[in-house]
């Protein structure tokens, strides 16, 4: 089972193939940086969140739901990924 969250990112900051900083809005707040590294083997990304919920219930329920958060979390996080290799392989630009 999972739950929705409304968010939304503003790019704040592009250093073109190697930072974006975005401040995150909505059901959670806070920073995203998501930094790529050229290597040997091919490129590495990074993403570092900074964020705090927005919601009461999250808050409160946190200790006792984390597994659950972070379950949540990496199913929301493969999808990203998903999205962004098809984004690449597709030749778009950001």
């Amino acid at each position: 089972m999972s739950y929705r969250l409304d968010v939304g990112a503003v790019i704040r900051e592009i250093k073109p193939e190697a930072l974006i900083r975005a401040d995150i809005y909505g059901d959670i707040q806070g920073e995203c940086l998501c930094c790529v590294e050229e290597e040997m083997q091919g490129t590495r990304g990074f993403f570092d969140l900074h964020v705090r919920t927005m919601h009461p219930w999250m808050t409160l329920l946190s200790p006792f739901l984390k597994s659950y958060f972070s379950e949540n979390h990496k199913r929301i996080m493969v999808k990203g990924i998903q999205g962004f290799r098809r984004h690449l392989a597709e030749g778009d630009k950001i």
